[in-house]
């Protein structure tokens, strides 16, 4: 081999080295850059709300018939449906004044989070609640932007999906109990059993064999 052509070899050689060097810096880089993509999608992901509440108007459109149990208007007539305008009233100021609160009851943050669904939360989860509707439907079974679309619905009542990973919650006493507690200033001794009798909601089981279908 001559001089000359040794030289081209080595000059080939390191040529070669380099694209080798490029090319894998490259592989890397695409790869760094896709981690970080795929991280900042699972970020998104994470910090969006999984679920976000829709307001109890939302859900007369499928809960307010005889047929399905008349739900919507038992909610209307109960408790739950006026708690915050209970706040607005003389009784609920002079209450709120004994406990030290320098606002009125229904400008409490104290006083509004057991009167109002949701209250206090971000607004990317909180959604279509307003004020006025009081404790709502989604304070006791969770918010319903997943739950509320028929298909799911008749997945829940054939048992084909967790209720949770919809958003739909159990009304346990330990829920109920988030509010009637003694840290109420209206407080009065809970039984679960006796309160959540006087308001049952129960789809009539004929409505409920037939969204199963």
């Amino acid at each position: 081999m001559t001089r000359r052509s040794r030289r081209y070899g080595i000059l080939l050689g390191g040529l070669a080295a380099c694209l080798s060097t490029l090319f894998l810096a490259a592989q890397l880089t695409a790869q760094e850059a896709g981690k970080s993509t795929e991280a900042k999608e699972i970020a998104k992901k994470e910090a969006a709300p999984a679920f976000t509440h829709i307001g109890s108007a939302k859900c007369k459109m499928c809960h307010q018939t005889a047929k399905s149990g008349a739900q919507y208007k038992l909610w209307q007539e109960s408790a739950h449906a006026k708690a915050f305008e209970t706040l607005k009233t003389p009784k609920a100021d002079e209450i709120a004044k004994k406990k030290g609160l320098t606002v009125p009851a229904a400008q409490a943050p104290e006083c509004v989070v057991c009167h109002v669904t949701a209250h206090g939360k971000p607004a990317a989860i909180r959604g279509g609640v307003k004020d006025d509707e009081g404790v709502g439907c989604e304070a006791c079974h969770g918010p319903g932007s997943e739950y509320q679309k028929l298909t799911v619905m008749k997945q829940l009542y054939a048992g084909e999906i967790e209720p949770a990973t919809v958003g739909l919650i159990e009304p346990t006493e330990a829920v109920c109990k988030t509010c009637h507690n003694e840290k109420s200033p209206t407080y009065k001794p809970f039984d679960f059993k006796t309160f959540s009798a006087k308001i049952a909601h129960p789809v009539p089981k004929a409505e409920a064999k037939e969204t199963e279908k």
